[in-house]
Parts: C-alpha cells; sequence; structure tokens
C-alpha cells in the first residue's frame, strides 16, 4: 500500500475478457518529514523488518525474501470489490518460507462495512500463531465529510473482524490524514501502523533506527507498533519497488506477537513398541511443546486423527473416550514441554495397524487447522501378533525421537528398533517383542522337539 495525502477512489471496469481490473494508482506524493509541535516516537534499537505486497508487485518469489534478512510479510486481501489476484499464493506462500504473515483490506468507509469485514474473515478464517491481526487500511474518506459516520464504519469493520480472526486488528493510517479526516481517539487502543517517508531514511540510506529519523505519529496515539518508512525498497525475490517497514521490537517480540491467541505445538519424540501381542497392554510415550500463544490447560488433549474423532482400537480403560487418549494435567507455558504417557491395548486380531493423532483444544480449535502439528504428524505403525501362550502381557520400551518441526526424523536405521515411517508424517520409534515373549516361543519349541521325539523312540 502506498499512502496518499489526498482521497483516491480506485476504478474498477471490466476487461475485455470478463477479468476485473484495477486502475493503477499514483505513487504517493507525500513525504511526511515534520516534526513541529508533533508526538515523535522513535525506533528502538532493536527493530524487525519486513514488507507489505499485493498483485502491484506481481509473482515473488517468497525463497528468497526471506533469505534477504525480512521476518515479516503483509499482502493485500482486497480493495472495495476488486479482489487482489496475487493473494492465496502470497498469503500460503509467506508461510511456507516460515515468515510471520499478516493480511490487510484497503478500507473503504462509503462502502458497506460489513461486507467489507466479511470478505476478510472469509479469506483469513481464525488467525493462528505465526499470524499477524488483519489490518484495516485507512487512507480515503470515499468521499463522506461527516466524520462521525467514518468512525462508525470503521468501528463495525472492526468489530466483526476481530470475532472472526480472533485477533484484535491493526490500524493503518498516516498522521495528516487521520487528524483531518477522522480526529478520532476512539481506536487509540488499537495498535498503530503508522505511514511516514521521512528524506532521510529513502534508500540508499540506511532504515531506521539507522536513518536518524523517527516516526512522526497521529496525536490519538502514543506508540507505533509498525512503521512504513518507504515505498522505493528494494528485495530479493520482487521485481521493481515494494514498502518496507519495521516492527517496534525484537524478532521474539514479532513472533510473541502473532502467537497470541493461537494454538501450535511441535513434536519432540515418541517412544512405543514396534510389534505387540493380541490383547496385550503396552505403553506410549508422546511429547511435544507449546510453539502456540495459549498456556496449555485440562482444555488441551491427545485425540485420533485420520479422521479426526475416529474410535481408536487400541483405547484403553485409562482414555477419557476412545478417541481423546489424555488431557494435559498441568499447565504448560509458551516454550515449555509435555509428555504424555499413555497405556494403549492391541485389539485381538492380528494384523498391521496404523494410528493417527493430534492436538485439540476441545471446543475451541485442532491444533491441525493453526500452527500444526498437522493431522499425520503423530504416526505409529504396531504389528500385531497372535500369543502363543494364549495369555496377554505388556509390552514396554523406548524408542527414538521424531523430528523437532513435527514433521518426523524417519525410520530408525540404529538397529534398536524403529517405526515405519508415514509420508509426510513422524515416524514412531519402537521396540520388538519383550524377552518373554521370545522366550514363551523357545519352550514351545523345544516341548514340540521332545514330543516328536518320543514318538520316533516308540515307533522303533
Amino acid at each position: 500500500m502506498r499512502f496518499r495525502r489526498f482521497a483516491c477512489m480506485s476504478v474498477l471496469s471490466l476487461a475485455a475478457h470478463g477479468c476485473e481490473v484495477e486502475e493503477t494508482l499514483p505513487e504517493s506524493s507525500e513525504v511526511v518529514d515534520v516534526t513541529e509541535d508533533a508526538l515523535v516516537v522513535c525506533a528502538p534499537e532493536q527493530v524487525v523488518y519486513g514488507i507489505d505486497v499485493s498483485y502491484y508487485q506481481g509473482n515473488i518469489n517468497w525463497e528468497a525474501v526471506a533469505s534477504d534478512g525480512y521476518s515479516f510479510a503483509i499482502t493485500r486481501i482486497n480493495h472495495a470489490d476488486f479482489m487482489d489476484p496475487q493473494f492465496d499464493a502470497n498469503w500460503a506462500g509467506i508461510k511456507q518460507v516460515g515468515l510471520i504473515r499478516g493480511a490487510y483490506q484497503y478500507f473503504e468507509p462509503g462502502d458497506d462495512p460489513v461486507a467489507q469485514a466479511n470478505i476478510v474473515v472469509e479469506k483469513v478464517g481464525k488467525l493462528g500463531p505465526g499470524d499477524l491481526p488483519v489490518v484495516i487500511d485507512v487512507e480515503t474518506t470515499s468521499g463522506l465529510t461527516d466524520k462521525a459516520a467514518i468512525v462508525d464504519s470503521i468501528a463495525a469493520w472492526m468489530d466483526i473482524v476481530e470475532s472472526g480472526t480472533g485477533k484484535k486488528p491493526i490500524i493503518y493510517t498516516g498522521k495528516y490524514f487521520w487528524q483531518d479526516n477522522i480526529s478520532s481517539s476512539d481506536f487509540a487502543d488499537y495498535p498503530l501502523w503508522h505511514a511516514q517517508y521521512p528524506n532521510a531514511c529513502q534508500p540508499p540510506a540506511a532504515a531506521p533506527p539507522g536513518c536518524g529519523s523517527c516516526a512522526n505519529i497521529a496525536d490519538q496515539w502514543s506508540d507505533w507498533l509498525l512503521w512504513q518508512y518507504t515505498s522505493s525498497g528494494s528485495v530479493a525475490g520482487i521485481a521493481g519497488n515494494v514498502d518496507t517497514n519495521v516492527f517496534k521490537g525484537s524478532y521474539e517480540d514479532l513472533v510473541a506477537y502473532a502467537s497470541q491467541g493461537g494454538f501450535g505445538a511441535t513434536v519432540e519424540s515418541l517412544t512405543a513398541p514396534k510389534t505387540v501381542l493380541a490383547s496385550e497392554s503396552f505403553s506410549v510415550s508422546i511429547a511435544v511443546t507449546n510453539t502456540g500463544g495459549t498456556t496449555w490447560g485440562p482444555a488441551t488433549k491427545l485425540a485420533t486423527t485420520e479422521p479426526r474423532d475416529r474410535e481408536s482400537l487400541f483405547a484403553d480403560a485409562s482414555w477419557p473416550a476412545n478417541n481423546r487418549l489424555a488431557a494435559v494435567s498441568t499447565p504448560v507455558a509458551l516454550g515449555e514441554s509435555y509428555s504424555f504417557e499413555l497405556t494403549f491395548v492391541a485389539p485381538a486380531e492380528p494384523g498391521t495397524y496404523t494410528e493417527h493423532f493430534g492436538l485439540v483444544e476441545e471446543s475451541v480449535a485442532w491444533f491441525g487447522d493453526q500452527a500444526g502439528p498437522p493431522d499425520n504428524a503423530i504416526a505409529f505403525t504396531f504389528q500385531v501378533v497372535a500369543d502363543p501362550t494364549g495369555a496377554g502381557g505388556s509390552t514396554n520400551g523406548s524408542g527414538g525421537e521424531a523430528g523437532a518441526n513435527g514433521e518426523g526424523a524417519g525410520p530408525d536405521t540404529s538397529g534398536n528398533g524403529g517405526g515405519d515411517a508415514q509420508a509426510s508424517a513422524s515416524s514412531c520409534a519402537v521396540q520388538t517383542p519383550s524377552s518373554r515373549s521370545f522366550a514363551d516361543l523357545g519352550w514351545v519349541s523345544l516341548l514340540a522337539l521332545a514330543a516328536a521325539a518320543r514318538r520316533r523312540h516308540r515307533s522303533v
């Protein structure tokens, strides 16, 4: 987005082949570098750099962007009736390369705010860890002169988007536009994305804080969260100029801010036997780390997946339900780990079984719909064999670790056991049957040989 001092209405037209085309908007003619009688907030020593984009940037190589020192990117959803044709690709691409992602909508106060807000909710849904709150881009009045009407329109949008996405939106605006056309302090508790292009910070000069200039923000706010300091940035993976920004704080601060209210985990290790006897009870351990923005509690549960909520054939009486293995018993904060220590019971029918599990915040969200792990990340393959003695027992043992990213470590080739890895899933570390099982088989074989020898002796 490029901030314009004067309101510009986008003219929409139908192309010859029926495609919507947005009129090219002029470059910003306003470079704000005024500090007299102003609220000036300088960038701290620690900042994080990011970009904002739309279809004007064309096809973007997000891997190149991530390798160029940028940590977040915000992409446009739409402007009025014009849906940005690059949004879906950008929204997915930003996340795929591990950048913090965000989305913005160029807001028209004169249009239906409910309809505009619903577009946002439909496109991004419930935001998870790694997703910045949605941005409302306020830089036009749509021809409205009644400030109260503009305020009411923004407020209606805010309510729907905050409820629908689960995060409090960010407001993008410039000092003089807001003060001249809106002049309201009703949104002072919403994070501010400030637009200002000081001459000292324009490329090839250093970016804030190195350029020495500070943000001159609207009087209705006391601080800024993001600062768009130029529209002339040069970034690897993008042809032409691009808006560049700073986040006020460290990378850890940015991650914590983007993680607010979401659910996510990484799988640290999976431990289970590989081969078990029919109807046998055995132990399984699943260790995970909280990488989301919400502390886990009793509502955080390990559940069946593939499909979700199916009834497991290995359910034990200790499970809360056949589709719920266990609940977190103590609070688990961001960065802390938790180990589910479980009892499984093998089916009575011998065969090969694959079981998938995932995390769910009961009645709120599946972790697979937010920051993961995906529904197929916790996977075990068990070989169930008949018990030659006709009696059940227990098989326990330690195994290897799953990949720290929750995607799995692959089959164990160490000779200490290793589960069969599932495609795009965590493999489970497993063991051979217990020594008791092999001993039983040995005694049965010896007895059979002795009986055969006696039969041969009598026949001589």
